[in-house]
């Protein structure tokens, strides 16, 4: 969805396809907690919209390497003052992992459009 949507170079947007990408990963995920805590006899509720928020906010955070705006965007636009921490948490550890094998969405479009570049 996202190369759909950003590969043409006109403006269609990444910033929607990459939440929702990353809201349906960490549904995934909650998913899987989920089934672990009840095989596991465990009585935790799984809370799944929580991990699709978190989700989302890894991959925006991942692609964009924004962070302190990604995590003040996430968390007033759910209200859940709670999830703080975890999207703190969750944004800086996706911009490190991003940072440490490749470059940002927005850097590599700069230099696929061979545009001067400030470092």
């Amino acid at each position: 969805m996202m190369i759909w949507t950003y590969g043409p170079g006109c403006a269609m947007g990444l910033f929607v396809p990459s939440l929702a990408v990353g809201a349906a990963y960490g549904q995934l995920v909650g998913r899987l907690v989920e089934a672990i805590v009840l095989a596991g006899g465990w009585s935790v509720n799984v809370n799944l919209h929580t991990y699709a928020v978190i989700g989302a906010a890894a991959s925006l955070g991942g692609a964009t390497r924004m962070t302190i705006s990604i995590t003040v965007l996430v968390m007033e636009t759910t209200g859940a003052m709670q999830l703080i921490v975890p999207l703190m948490l969750t944004i800086f550890a996706s911009k490190w992992y991003g940072d440490r094998y490749s470059y940002g969405i927005y850097d590599t479009h700069i230099k696929i459009r061979g545009a001067p570049f400030l470092e």
